[in-house]
């Protein structure tokens, strides 16, 4: 088996597995400190503040507007 196979094995897997399980082995796996996760979380926080104070709408808020998910034309783009 390929690594791509071996890959898409696994994302299929997970694909119906547990996401409380999932995630715990995520959190596990990613090693990360307590401090590291605050600063990421503060960073976070920080970038979807920025985002939501933008009074000039992006890209994807003017592609929502023109092309709602509630269309066809809408769910065709997006997929």
């Amino acid at each position: 088996m390929t690594q791509m196979q071996t890959i898409r094995a696994r994302i299929r897997e997970l694909k119906i597995a547990d996401e409380q399980s999932v995630l715990a082995g995520l959190i596990a796996d990613a090693s990360l400190s307590t401090s590291q996760r605050s600063g990421f979380q503060s960073d976070a926080v920080t970038l979807i503040e920025a985002i939501r104070a933008d009074d000039e709408p992006g890209l994807m808020e003017v592609f929502l507007t023109e092309y709602g998910l509630s269309t066809e034309e809408g769910v065709a783009m997006m997929c």
